[in-house]
């Protein structure tokens, strides 16, 4: 399965001096469908990282880290064809999972996801930092203007020159707490999503 993932050269020219990159049809119709049933699952059952956002309006929902309770989420984490990219892009001999998370805005939420960058409070110093965003649904520039429409499904990792950041107003992860700044992050925290780790799954 590894060797069949496939990345263009013009997204990996693409992704490092612009940030972002698009790569189409990776995930197949099974794929998708395991994870909008996740996603309905979780909304009508949450987890320990979930909660809704106005309760008796349109649904804002979000879960945080769902892949520790959800095996869906686990292995879209951990297994091809995601991780591979993750790793590949990177270009990073070992990369960790930083956190995935869950996104649900129907039509008619009134609340307002605020324009931001994530480096500026994550509490990482490095270069190799990325995130995967899926949308599970379907959008296009009408439904974008809109506020309703969206579910999202985001998962972010780092690589191998990625440490601890700890000036005032990073985010305060409760993993981190006996980590010093300058130092790797633990992968009890952060497990390891790389090719070589893959191969034991």
């Amino acid at each position: 399965m590894a060797d069949a993932i496939f990345i263009p050269d013009e997204a990996r020219q693409e992704f490092w001096p612009s940030g972002a990159t698009r790569i189409r049809s990776i995930l197949d119709e099974t794929w998708l469908r395991l994870l909008r049933d996740t996603v309905d699952e979780e909304i009508r059952n949450a987890g320990p990282g979930g909660h809704v956002a106005g309760p008796g309006r349109a649904t804002f929902f979000a879960s945080i880290r769902p892949w520790r309770w959800r095996d869906a989420f686990r292995h879209f984490v951990f297994e091809p064809p995601v991780a591979l990219i993750a790793a590949r892009l990177l270009g990073s001999p070992s990369v960790q999972l930083l956190s995935d998370q869950l996104f649900v805005k129907e039509p008619g939420a009134v609340e307002r996801t605020p324009w931001r960058q994530h480096l500026p409070f994550w509490p990482l110093r490095g270069t190799r930092v990325r995130s995967v965003r899926l949308a599970l649904g379907h959008v296009d520039l009408s439904s974008g203007g809109l506020p309703g429409r969206r579910r999202k499904y985001s998962t972010s990792r780092f690589g191998d020159d990625v440490v601890f950041d700890a000036p005032p107003g990073r985010v305060q992860l409760e993993e981190c707490r006996a980590v010093a700044d300058g130092d790797p992050l633990p992968p009890e925290a952060f497990p390891f999503v790389s090719p070589k780790e893959l191969c034991r799954l």
